[in-house]
């Protein structure tokens, strides 16, 4: 449903789409976390939500963009400079507050998914200059497929298996366990989503 909508728009109507939602909606809580400013609900409510913003910009990327070198050098710039505004105003919200450091630790906000735009921009432009093997290439493009099953059982997995990740916290430093999770909730979507392909119907849905 939601490719087809996005079908149907315009260049300019997907830019505002994504403005609105993944824009708007992503930064209003950031003036809340720094400016203590709380726009009213009657603002909030009539925007699209970040999630759909987030697919919007996929499409804008992969219809309209040329990832060219000029785009390719901005996007790390970009991401150099978010992860390090997130990172410096994560320390002092650490040395204000040590129980309420992760005030920027929300992947809606817009400095997140800034960061996830420019670190697809980046590889997007890598996988056209430096060409993969054929092999690789066809395992890429097969994970490539589950992805929207991962995007729908993510949610559910991450619940089921936050007992696992208190449990590699105490084994492992927590960046390290952060990342170790990360890799399990991705492996067991694609294994379910591989599975479900399996039934008919669900196929051409997945």
């Amino acid at each position: 449903l939601m490719q087809r909508m996005a079908q149907a728009f315009s260049k300019r109507a997907t830019m505002y789409f994504v403005v609105l939602s993944m824009g708007v909606l992503g930064f209003i809580p950031l003036m809340e976390i720094f400016f203590e400013i709380r726009p009213h609900h009657y603002i909030t409510d009539m925007f699209f939500p970040v999630h759909l913003g987030i697919v919007f910009m996929g499409y804008y990327i992969e219809k309209y963009m040329a990832i060219n070198k000029k785009v390719f050098l901005t996007s790390i710039a970009s991401l150099i400079l978010l992860i390090a505004f997130q990172v410096i105003v994560t320390d002092v919200f650490y040395n204000q507050n040590s129980e309420r450091y992760l005030q920027l630790d929300n992947w809606q906000y817009l400095t997140v998914t800034l960061s996830a735009v420019c670190f697809y921009l980046i590889f997007k432009y890598i996988s056209t200059v430096y060409k993969t093997r054929e092999s690789i290439a066809k395992v890429l493009c097969y994970i490539g497929s589950l992805t929207f099953g991962v995007y729908l059982l993510s949610d559910m997995i991450i619940n089921v298996t936050r007992g696992l990740y208190a449990n590699l916290q105490q084994d492992c430093e927590i960046m390290i366990a952060t990342i170790l999770w990360e890799v399990i909730i991705f492996a067991f979507c694609c294994s379910i989503t591989a599975v479900l392909k399996f039934v008919p119907g669900l196929k051409k849905l997945l």
